[in-house]
């Protein structure tokens, strides 16, 4: 149990009128938490009953939350603290702890909405403010309150009777919103503490400049982090410069000043360098397995409909619209590299449904507003500065019709196997000429708040961020009254399995950058690949990678030959 939460239960002790007996549902006292988890301690003189569904410290009696053995009226109060999320039917459980209550019998519960999953023994829930409120629908009068950003809080208390008048639960107003949270000071001394605060009671000014947007205090520190280790690492390269002059390391590579333009263009000179520049493996057949695959996210993130006016930002060689087209009524794809675009035109000169166009800048200008039913961009934002990003979504959003779907993702940092791929970025750019500018289309790296305020400022509503991944799949609508986005954040999640990528995915990602990072040899990789068998996230790996072999058989060796 969480200090602040106790603290919540001591201050309802010594506030309010405490009728016996006392009990407490969920009162095992797990080992090794860094809080008090005894609640006994806070009612000296009472009776108290401890129960829970196991036997162990601090229960006396084995009880089931959802069938209650006590009779009607007999309970004075009920402690259920940090126990909700963990019953399977929380609405029951309330139904019942009303009706072993006696008249003006108190109950005081918590949870959590923004905590990891913790399994004691199992975790089912998280509850918002008003659904904390609908739990206590049938006591009166009754309170909520919640601590951190009021539209994202990490903790929620609940206090109802079960009849009496209101006046009984006023004194508990200006004690309990005095309490800090203790979950945002253990996160980072930087964030904490918060207080306490009624449900419905906005931010003040001061308050508002606390949280930016409504971020978790989780993700805000690790912002945090990364800034630090990255002044980290830039101290250390500057005192190894001071010490040692300039760093003498192999195969130094300049650092070149060019606009996305000329980069991509370079990129492009023939097909099989386009094709390369696109997936690394200059091989049509693979290109066409890829594109497939990554066609079929596509499609469900959109919902996708065979009258659909379609958009790709970044088509390149048409590697996913190829695929996409012959599924949609129109495709458009725009591109900055010409030499792209002629390759992408004869890779769809079969298909009399798309069109293609050259980008000039960070500007859709040729596309008047309302045009496109859908729009998606796939491995391209993650080559953009920031401020280029932004400025795409904006047209994004002014090109798609209202409620009109976007689907993009982008690099993830707060990922493991992302955290590793930025790593790279930097070993890489360690190596390379410093008094030079990095190059415009390097690997760009988000974090999910970054990337979901970006969406919104853009004039988009989210509908789903996935992050459990190396990438961040970011499912959005073009903002407009009159949308009913709930509908399409339902039709949207119920699609989600077919767009967001597997732990098997991440992991043989993992596999692939170990390769490429000179940490594991390729023979090994392809084993493991031919010992998970006809898997359904093999099958693009193996002929990715087997592409990809045949293109560095002077550093891996000679490729299979299957």
């Amino acid at each position: 149990m969480r200090g602040n939460i106790r603290e919540v239960v001591r201050v309802v002790a010594e506030t309010v009128e405490i009728l016996e007996p006392i009990v407490e549902i969920g009162s095992f006292q797990v080992e090794g938490l860094i809080y008090s988890v005894d609640l006994r301690p806070l009612f000296p003189g009472k009776r108290y009953i401890g129960c829970d569904a196991r036997e162990g410290p601090g229960v006396d009696r084995i009880e089931n939350v959802h069938h209650l053995s006590f009779s009607d009226g007999s309970v004075g109060t009920i402690l259920m603290m940090e126990t909700l999320e963990h019953i399977e039917t929380p609405l029951q459980a309330m139904d019942e702890i009303f009706r072993v209550l006696r008249p003006e019998g108190l109950v005081v519960t918590s949870s959590s909405m923004d905590y990891p999953v913790h399994e004691y023994p199992s975790d089912y829930w998280r509850f918002t403010p008003q659904g904390f409120d609908l739990l206590l629908r049938a006591f009166s009068p009754r309170r909520v309150y919640v601590q951190g950003h009021p539209d994202f809080p990490h903790s929620l208390v609940g206090v109802g009777k079960k009849g009496g008048g209101d006046e009984a639960l006023d004194s508990l107003d200006p004690v309990i919103t005095r309490i800090p949270g203790t979950l945002t000071q253990e996160i980072s001394s930087r964030v904490g503490p918060d207080f306490f605060r009624p449900l419905g009671v906005t931010l003040s000014e001061e308050e508002k400049k606390k949280y930016p947007e409504v971020m978790l205090h989780v993700a805000y520190d690790r912002i945090l982090q990364r800034d630090e280790e990255i002044e980290r690492l830039r101290t250390e390269l500057r005192r190894l410069t001071a010490s040692s002059g300039p760093i003498d390391k192999p195969e130094t590579k300049t650092m070149r000043e060019e606009n996305y333009k000329t980069f991509w263009e370079q990129a492009a000179v023939t097909p099989q360098q386009a094709m390369a520049a696109v997936d690394e493996s200059a091989d049509e057949e693979t290109l066409q397995v890829t594109g497939r695959w990554t066609a079929e996210q596509v499609a469900h993130a959109l919902l996708l409909q065979k009258n659909d006016h379609v958009l790709e930002l970044g088509c390149g060689v048409a590697r996913i619209g190829r695929e996409l087209a012959p599924r949609c009524g129109r495709w458009q794809g725009v591109d900055i590299s010409e030499n792209m675009l002629k390759v992408a035109r004869n890779r769809t000169a079969h298909l009399s449904n798309v069109d293609f166009h050259l980008l000039s800048g960070a500007s859709l200008s040729r596309f008047v507003d309302n045009t496109f039913d859908k729009a998606y961009s796939v491995a391209t934002l993650i080559h953009l500065d920031k401020e280029d990003l932004f400025l795409y979504l904006r047209e994004l959003a002014r090109v798609l019709r209202p409620g009109g779907l976007l689907y993009f993702d982008t690099w993830n940092l707060t990922h493991e196997i992302g955290w590793k791929r930025w790593l790279m970025e930097v070993e890489h750019w360690a190596n390379s000429d410093q008094s030079q500018r990095k190059h415009v289309a390097r690997n760009q790296f988000c974090v999910p708040e970054e990337v979901w305020l970006y969406v919104k400022k853009a004039g988009f509503t989210e509908l789903c961020c996935l992050s459990d991944s190396p990438w961040i799949q970011m499912i959005a609508a073009k903002s407009e009254e009159g949308v009913n986005f709930a509908a399409l954040q339902e039709q949207v999640r119920a699609n989600l399995v077919g767009v967001a990528f597997s732990p098997l995915w991440s992991h043989l990602f993992g596999s692939l950058l170990a390769v490429l990072s000179g940490q594991k040899k390729a023979e090994d990789f392809w084993q493991e690949l031919k010992d998970l068998g006809p898997v359904r996230e093999v099958a693009p790996y193996h002929q990715h990678f087997l592409a990809l072999w045949k293109t560095r058989q002077q550093e891996w060796g000679s490729a299979p030959q299957e």
